[in-house]
């Protein structure tokens, strides 16, 4: 026998691995030999190997995978070989799998001596986010800005469609509205493993009308001796509208297009306050000024009191032209002179409120032609001089 048998007619042999023997006989006369040859195969299953692979091991719930067993026996193999799996599956072929949990598949692979391989694969399976959000609906004036909430957790990924064209991956957006109308938001919350839900509620921003306000305004420079403006708007959109002047008069639902007079110089912020049927407000202002007077009015002739000097104290309303004095407002430096025609001074005065009552020493001057000579600088910085002839009748 080869393989160290010997010579015995019968052998016991426990081969590891599929091996060939051969046998030589011959008779005591030597004749011609005669050999034989037997191949014993050794079945060992634990030399191969069972792989399981699958498409996707991740899966979202209601999902699907293929798993399929990677067996490719050598050349030595012996089979048949049986195929055990868990989870209620059978056979050598590729398994389409719906776990609705995680769930870890197992194979087993048995030759004929009841020997085995194993392999197993657990396919991960994710439940789509649970979304907390109300039926909504959010109702504001245009400009609408809307703070969302998405009532799941950050760790998510997120997708808003606010029904506008606009979109954001914010958690938590904000948004706001520039045009009217109703808006469907939409929703999709995504989790690390790509499961995702969608929002199929009501969830609606309602955009209101807001009035426009402009204010057309005549002029919108003046001086006190007009101090009037006309005012205009339209109120066509609007149930309330209410005009405030700015030096504390006011005019509410009367006349959307009113005139204001003002007492004094200055500068007036006017405001128009609009709200419409839905409560919505809007508010428009404009700057109307009232500037000083700088006009210098002076009398060529004046008839002095004949019962004796008042020291030239005067009343500017009262037409009684006994005095003489220039009409001039917001003066800041005054300085009024009288010359008589030979270029004497005859009066002098740097107050505004005293003028000349044609007497000189405590004596009425005469009937005659006079000179005076203004001089000016008002609150605004300006100077002026005037110089010209005052006529004293008696």
């Amino acid at each position: 026998w080869n393989q160290n048998l010997g010579n015995s007619s019968s052998v016991n042999v426990q081969p590891t691995i599929t091996t060939t023997y051969t046998v030589s006989v011959t008779d005591a006369n030597n004749c011609p030999v005669v050999t034989e040859s037997v191949e014993v195969g050794v079945r060992n299953i634990y030399s191969e190997t069972i792989d399981l692979t699958a498409n996707d091991l991740n899966l979202c719930l209601g999902e699907s995978a293929i798993i399929t067993p990677v067996f490719n026996p050598s050349t030595a193999a012996i089979g048949p070989y049986t195929f055990v799996w868990n989870q209620g599956l059978s056979g050598s072929s590729p398994v389409t799998v719906s776990p609705t949990v995680t769930t870890t598949y197992v194979i087993q692979v048995f030759d004929d001596c009841n020997n085995f391989i194993t392999d197993s694969i657990t396919i991960q399976v994710s439940e789509p986010p649970e979304l907390n959000l109300p039926d909504t609906l959010i109702e504001g004036c245009n400009p609408l800005t809307v703070s969302f909430d998405n009532g799941t957790p950050l760790s998510y990924n997120y997708l808003w469609k606010f029904g506008d064209g606009s979109e954001s991956t914010d958690p938590t957006p904000t948004h706001t509205y520039t045009s009217v109308g109703l808006y469907n938001v939409d929703y999709t919350v995504s989790t690390p493993q790509g499961c995702s839900s969608i929002f199929n509620g009501n969830h609606r921003v309602n955009v209101w009308p807001s009035p426009e306000s402009n204010i057309s305004m005549t002029p919108s420079i003046t001086d006190i001796e007009d101090p009037r403006v006309e005012l205009s708007t339209n109120v066509a959109d609007a149930s309330t509208f209410y005009w405030a002047f700015g030096d504390g008069d006011t005019s509410k639902n009367v006349n959307p297009n009113p005139s204001h007079i003002y007492s004094d110089t200055g500068t007036y912020t006017i405001t128009l306050f609009k709200q419409n049927s839905f409560g919505c407000i809007d508010i428009q202002y404009a700057t109307f000024i009232v500037e000083p007077n700088y006009e210098i009015r002076i009398p060529n002739v004046f008839i002095p009191n004949q019962n004796g000097s008042n020291g030239g104290r005067y009343d500017p309303n009262n037409p009684n032209n006994a005095v003489f004095f220039p009409f001039v407002e917001y003066v800041e430096d005054y300085r009024l002179l009288i010359f008589n025609r030979w270029g004497e001074l005859m009066f002098e005065s740097t107050d505004q409120t005293v003028g000349w009552d044609g007497y000189y020493r405590g004596e009425l001057c005469q009937a005659d032609v006079y000179v005076y000579k203004l001089e000016l600088r008002f609150i605004n910085g300006q100077r002026a001089t005037k110089v010209g002839d005052l006529t004293l009748l008696r």
